[in-house]
């Protein structure tokens, strides 16, 4: 029996045996972790560059007043820290239902990388312009990159058939819904900007309310699945 297996293994045309699929399958799975570590690490080390980054008061400078001067450093410290969380997260969430792959997943998954770790130098641009628009519009534009990059590689996975069969489309639905929900803050953070950096800035806090709002959304639409007789895909 002919099988083809996405991944490192595009195409095998000549009959196998189980024993030489399990192997196959074994190995995709294997490619997928490497995948899934490389990333952790770039989140890791994208999470730690963010505190490096915030210097320390010199000792000509009064400590108080240094430490005082540096709140928005601090602050977008917390930001960044909670918006890299959110994309480990959902990155976590999405390698554990990928069952194979190929390359335009790596792909997206590569630049997904590049924009994390890009994420601590507008940070700390704002940190330091916490009043210019060029500064709000960078970041909320760097986010909103990200979660396009983030969403895309779940929406392709889902496309290419890539994900585990127990996920309905509801589901499938659901976790792509909350990505673009969640980044839409930041998307109409935008134009704000040129009105008010501040008034931008302080819209962010929306994502919060956003993702119970949104897992509130997802659960209704499973029970009304549920009771509609609907299944996994």
């Amino acid at each position: 029996m002919a099988v083809e297996l996405p991944g490192s293994v595009t195409a095998l045309r000549e009959p196998i045996d189980d024993v030489r699929r399990a192997e196959i399958r074994q190995r995709v799975e294997k490619d997928i972790d490497r995948v899934a570590f490389f990333s952790d690490a770039i989140f890791a080390i994208a999470i730690t560059l963010l505190v490096l980054r915030i210097s320390v008061p010199p000792l000509s400078e009064g400590l108080s007043e240094g430490l005082i001067r540096r709140l928005p450093s601090f602050l977008m410290y917390v930001v960044s820290f909670y918006v890299i969380g959110v994309f480990w997260l959902k990155h976590h969430k999405t390698f554990r239902y990928i069952r194979a792959y190929d390359h335009r997943l790596i792909t997206l998954d590569l630049f997904l990388m590049m924009c994390i770790a890009f994420l601590p130098y507008p940070t700390e641009l704002l940190g330091r312009h916490s009043t210019q628009v060029v500064a709000v519009v960078l970041y909320a534009a760097t986010v909103v990159v990200t979660g396009a990059a983030s969403t895309a590689i779940w929406w392709y996975a889902a496309r290419k058939g890539f994900l585990d069969d127990e996920l309905s489309r509801e589901e499938i639905r659901a976790f792509t819904r909350s990505g673009l929900l969640q980044h839409a803050v930041f998307l109409i953070s935008i134009p704000l900007a040129f009105i008010d950096p501040t008034v931008a800035m302080v819209f962010w806090a929306s994502g919060v309310v956003v993702r119970p709002i949104d897992r509130q959304i997802a659960r209704r639409e499973q029970a009304r699945s549920r009771g509609n007789g609907g299944g996994p895909a």
